[in-house]
């Protein structure tokens, strides 16, 4: 019996090829803007695609001179590839603090303009996918290990498709939008640190507890309550 063999049908595309993502005529997303977040990324997913949506959103207010290009922070409530998007493009990141994430799972995000006092809420609009059955499903046995090459390469070609989807669909479409009450938000500021007089390690003043006179970090502070021992107990 002659040996069966397999062959992928796959390959690394080369640099024009992979520019055809991004020239062609797209309605609301600059070229430049998605290679610059692909790279970033390391490749374009749909929640990528929201993420920079909404980014679109944000720059639509400062081209239009609705808000100044500065003074401005983010709050998402989602931990997902949104946010880089948002860390590429606007700059708001979590280091520099402009950028907060509440993880509620949700597409929704809200942006404050600080010397304009003002703010806007923008929510994930529910999408007209009519392959959720399907998708989800694919998803759930690739999460299991227990998909087929046939079921990874469908479950491809739907991400593909609703990137396309995304890409050509209009802010207004995709989210609501609302303005909000403006809220302060944290800026950026120097951060002090203390050593942690059970662990040793360097803590953050703001994250640590101040316990028999003595500064505890977070996790000994926990240890210490479930012990009921107090600070100069632990060493």
């Amino acid at each position: 019996m002659a040996r069966g063999f397999w062959v992928l049908s796959f390959r690394i595309q080369n640099d024009d090829e992979l520019m055809s993502w991004f020239v062609e005529d797209r309605k609301v997303l600059g070229n430049l803007s998605l290679k610059r977040i692909t790279s970033f990324h390391g490749h374009v997913c749909p929640e990528l695609v929201v993420g920079a949506k909404f980014c679109e959103f944000a720059q639509n207010l400062f081209n239009n001179g609705i808000i100044p290009v500065t003074g401005y922070s983010v709050i998402a409530e989602n931990y997902t590839s949104a946010l880089d998007a948002i860390q590429v493009l606007l700059g708001a990141t979590l280091g520099n603090q402009r950028l907060s994430v509440i993880d509620n799972g949700k597409h929704v995000y809200t942006l404050f303009s600080h010397y304009e006092k003002r703010g806007w809420k923008v929510r994930l609009r529910s999408l007209p996918f009519d392959d959720r059955r399907l998708f989800d499903s694919l998803q759930d046995s690739i999460s299991r290990e227990q998909a087929s090459l046939d079921d990874i390469v469908s479950f491809q070609r739907m991400l593909d498709d609703r990137v396309e989807r995304l890409l050509a669909m209009s802010v207004e479409e995709l989210f609501h939008i609302e303005e909000v009450t403006y809220e302060t938000v944290p800026h950026e500021s120097a951060v002090a640190y203390r050593f942690c007089s059970v662990c040793g390690d360097f803590v953050q003043v703001n994250h640590s507890i101040m316990k028999d006179e003595a500064i505890v970090c977070s996790p000994c502070f926990q240890k210490m309550a479930l012990s009921g021992l107090g600070a100069t107990d632990v060493h």
